[in-house]
């Protein structure tokens, strides 16, 4: 057609642009460019919400192994309640039952989480003390998680709890994968290394209650009534500095005993003479810190015979 304005050939039959086109560029990560070593130094020191959060953020950090505590943490965390939550009870912390009176009823009722979570007192029975402990302190807490979450924290923190008097004997108790008991002799710095964790990482309690929870309650121990009884001069050094006079020097059992009876009590059944008794690291120390030289008033063992709810 005369007059008709022709169209270039490389327009012909292009379809219209709906969109811009739009390059991507890749956004720039500071920790992409770290070595792997301080990657997993980092990691040691988050808990397993920042982990996570990390591991969907950055490539590095998701080809990392994870810690010991994470991967026990993710195990319990999968686990569910064995009981329907109406039929499950409440186990109170230590501190909060100092007006209540020990007994097989009550020591019952702290026992009744491994019914109610089978699955979860499983896992806890299978693993060391420290690995616990670990788990612990990597696991939600109450201010930034649900409470299903915190309830995992809680658990097992029941489990570490139950270890106590056990730690403080310098004996770490457990099971192995075929269920066989495993009893791993701890040496005086190890045992105070994991009772400080207990207490300042775990929270227990470091007075009378600290054995509440356990068959070893009916005694009115506080843990360093037992250091000193096992003749642990670290772990008595340390609960004394740490934990003050109260629970410590001016503390007694439930028979009326205080350190300085119960260590020597203890010295005296393992065969030890007057002259090896004064020898005694732990014994000079209480009498240097002001404990009175005092003699065993009932033996602890003894205590049984007159509680009628014992038989």
């Amino acid at each position: 057609m005369v007059g008709a304005k022709r169209l270039r050939p490389s327009t012909l039959g292009s379809p219209p642009c709906s969109r811009p086109v739009v390059t991507l560029r890749r956004v720039a990560n500071p920790l992409v460019d770290l070595p792997t070593d301080v990657l997993d130094q980092i990691v040691q020191q988050l808990d397993l919400r920042a982990i996570c959060a990390l591991r969907q953020v950055c490539w590095g950090f998701s080809k990392l192994r994870l810690p010991q505590g994470v991967l026990i943490a993710l195990q319990v965390m999968r686990e569910r309640p064995s009981l329907p939550e109406k039929y499950r009870t409440w186990r109170h912390d230590a501190h909060t039952r100092l007006t209540k009176t020990w007994s097989m009823e009550t020591y019952r009722a702290s026992r009744a989480w491994r019914l109610e979570w089978t699955g979860v007192a499983a896992i806890t029975d299978a693993l060391p003390t420290a690995a616990l402990i670990e788990a612990h302190g990597v696991m939600p807490r109450f201010s930034d998680a649900s409470s299903r979450l915190c309830e995992y924290r809680r658990l097992v923190a029941h489990a570490i709890e139950d270890r106590m008097w056990d730690v403080c004997c310098s004996e770490d108790r457990y099971k192995s994968r075929e269920g066989y008991p495993i009893v791993k002799k701890l040496s005086d710095e190890e045992a105070t290394r994991l009772v400080a964790q207990m207490l300042e990482k775990v929270g227990l309690d470091w007075g009378s209650a600290a054995f509440y929870h356990t068959a070893h309650g009916r005694y009115g121990y506080t843990p360093f009534l037992l250091a000193a009884e096992q003749h642990n001069l670290p772990l008595v050094e340390y609960l004394h500095a740490e934990w003050g006079d109260h629970s410590t020097i001016h503390s007694r059992t439930r028979q009326g005993n205080n350190a300085f009876a119960l260590c020597r009590h203890w010295l005296w059944k393992l065969g030890y003479t007057e002259e090896e008794m004064e020898e005694s690291e732990v014994l000079r120390y209480l009498v240097h810190k002001g404990v009175d030289q005092a003699p065993l008033l009932r033996d602890p063992i003894d205590v049984d015979t007159f509680d009628p709810w014992m038989h």
